[in-house]
């Protein structure tokens, strides 16, 4: 029989169990600082000045005019389990601080050298502690400014175990640029400066929401719209970034609630949601989010660090949301109807034989071993003056001045349908006159999604037309089941690690890299509809079948193409720039300064 020594259980020492602690609130310099700033906001500071150097593993100092410690208080606050904000259980349920657990600074002093200076401003002097990993090395009364300040040197320079976890100085520097950019903008009202190896990198003043925007984005916030709502027991007001201004990543996605800088996965999905039709795949919108709300209305406790949150009514505050987005693009890409309002009758039953989405001509290339297309969609690449294989005797728009008549012979009012096409200038853009409004519309972009509405459509309806490859393509076992099953729905034919046939929307598709993504997106894992990952590649296609800018359009083809357009309830290009251009007779004036 084997026997076991058991270990005899003892309380462990205090400079121990602190070092435990602090890895739970101390894991990088960005960590210290969030802690900093977030006691200096709570104290009640409107300035806040932060400086760091060599990413923060060398020097943080974070100093306010809030206020302050009283004397007897400035050494009790770097004890565990101590705090200010928080009294009793009850407390927990409705926390209304952004620090409270007790353990940030006791955290901090425990891994770093530490240095307080505090003042409140009944009293002449402020008071002082030094702290050398968890060890008080001086204290005492000091000459200082009402508020506190806060110096923290060689973080993890005593425990070799943990410094060499810390990333480069460089990226933790980045981590604190991110960080100062959450904080100025979840605190509108605090003026911030924040240098880094003494250079300035932000600095806002601290007189609202639209200023800290400013001191984030700079001249980047003409290309963010404006969202309001306030709701019985909520308001939700903010700032989201226009399609055409994404981002490569999500780091400019911010959600504060109550003031404080949160994650919420169901608010940032339905975002997504509100705008995946507007932006290409793996680009990211940038948005600023307020939500206030009774305090007992949310749980911040589902992260230790408080970053991630559940709300009691989260799908009310999701759908919100999302309209509020859905609404403000919709009415941004709605200038077609503004055109074409009353003309929809117009082009109704005028061109039966026309269609300008239709493929033909498709033909495979046995050499590159992959789909080539000659003429896609009626669209020749020959030049010739009918390139959407228009029948001209079919073409029945009537002129400016022509009468119009309705299926009873009955002559309209013209004036229903007046908007004059002046015709194309660049070999660009149509150029259009209805009232007093000139618009300017891009046709290669028009065509584009034009073409991209199709293409999705026949997909989401799950009856593509198929093109069989000339050699299938095998790849290896590293698509999962799920992605395969899905792709099937979407007019891949896959057999035995074979894709026997693409949809014809794909008709060029690179399947080496496709199938390289596909393995490493994992769709299931990553709620991504199939849709949603193949979005890039419907609208690549949907571009090089497009007519393209610098190709000049007859008068009877800019009269298909708007025949198309009018029956879109919205349009915008697929990379998420406008296709329609506004300019009212008074933004023309303004230009030749007949108005000042």
């Amino acid at each position: 029989m084997r026997y076991i020594i058991l270990p005899k259980i003892q309380i462990l020492d205090s400079f121990i169990y602190n070092r435990i602690a602090a890895g739970e609130v101390v894991d990088a310099p960005s960590s210290v600082v969030k802690e900093l700033i977030e006691n200096s906001v709570d104290a009640g500071a409107t300035e806040i000045n932060i400086e760091i150097k060599n990413g923060g593993i060398d020097y943080i100092s974070v100093s306010d005019n809030g206020c302050g410690i009283e004397k007897g208080d400035v050494k009790l606050a770097f004890e565990r389990h101590a705090t200010s904000k928080i009294k009793a259980v009850e407390d927990l349920d409705a926390i209304k601080s952004l620090g409270f657990r007790g353990e940030a600074l006791s955290s901090i002093a425990a891994v770093a050298s530490v240095k307080m200076v505090s003042r409140i401003l009944h009293e002449d002097l402020g008071y002082t502690v030094h702290f050398d990993t968890g060890v008080l090395m001086d204290e005492g009364e000091i000459g200082a400014n009402v508020g506190t300040s806060v110096k923290v040197e060689n973080l993890f320079l005593n425990i070799p175990a943990r410094r060499k976890y810390l990333k480069s100085a460089s990226s933790e520097k980045m981590n604190i640029n991110l960080l100062m950019m959450k904080m100025i903008l979840a605190n509108p009202d605090v003026a911030f400066k924040y240098i880094v190896d003494q250079k300035l990198i932000y600095q806002s003043d601290g007189k609202g929401v639209s200023a800290a925007l400013v001191s984030v984005y700079g001249n980047e916030t003409e290309y963010f719209f404006n969202i309001n709502k306030t709701a019985p027991g909520m308001k939700i007001n903010g700032f989201v970034s226009k399609p055409e201004n994404s981002k490569s990543n999500k780091n400019h996605q911010t959600i504060i609630v109550n003031g404080r800088y949160v994650i919420c996965n169901e608010i940032s999905f339905a975002i997504h949601n509100a705008l995946k039709d507007y932006i290409m795949l793996r680009r990211y919108p940038a948005y600023l989010i307020y939500i206030d709300i009774p305090f007992d209305m949310l749980d911040i406790n589902v992260h230790p660090n408080k970053t991630e949150i559940k709300f009691i009514e989260t799908k009310r505050i999701i759908g919100i949301i999302y309209h509020l987005i859905k609404d403000n693009i919709k009415a941004m890409f709605s200038n077609v109807s503004d055109i074409f309002d009353n003309s929809k009758n117009l082009f109704d039953n005028k061109h039966e034989n026309i269609d300008l989405l239709e493929f033909s001509n498709f033909k495979l290339d046995a050499n590159q071993q992959q789909l080539n297309v000659s003429n896609c969609l009626n669209l020749s690449i020959s030049e010739q003056s009918n390139r959407f294989d228009i029948d001209l005797d079919k073409i029945n728009i009537p002129a400016i001045n022509d009468f119009v008549y309705d299926k009873d012979g009955l002559r309209l009012d013209n004036e229903i349908f007046t908007f004059k096409n002046l015709g194309t200038i660049f070999n660009t853009y149509i150029v259009i006159e209805k009232s007093s409004v000139l618009y300017l519309i891009d046709y290669h972009a028009a065509h584009e999604r034009l073409l991209y509405n199709k293409f999705k459509v026949e997909l989401e309806k799950l009856t593509p037309a198929s093109q069989p490859l000339l050699i299938p393509y095998a790849f290896k076992d590293d698509i999962n089941n799920y992605s395969i099953e899905t792709l099937k729905k979407l007019g891949f034919d896959i057999k035995n690690n074979n894709i026997f046939a693409v949809p014809l929307v794909l008709y060029d598709i690179e399947l080496r890299i496709f199938v390289r993504e596909m393995a490493s997106e994992d769709i299931k894992a990553r709620d991504l509809t199939a849709l949603d990952f193949i979005k890039d590649k419907i609208i690549r296609s949907a571009c090089k079948a497009a007519v393209k800018s610098g190709d000049s359009l007859s008068l009877s083809e800019i009269e298909v193409l708007l025949k198309d357009m009018a029956q879109e309830e919205e349009l915008c290009c697929p990379h998420g720039r406008p296709v329609i251009i506004k300019m009212t007779r008074r933004d023309i004036d303004k230009l030749f300064k007949r108005i000042v």
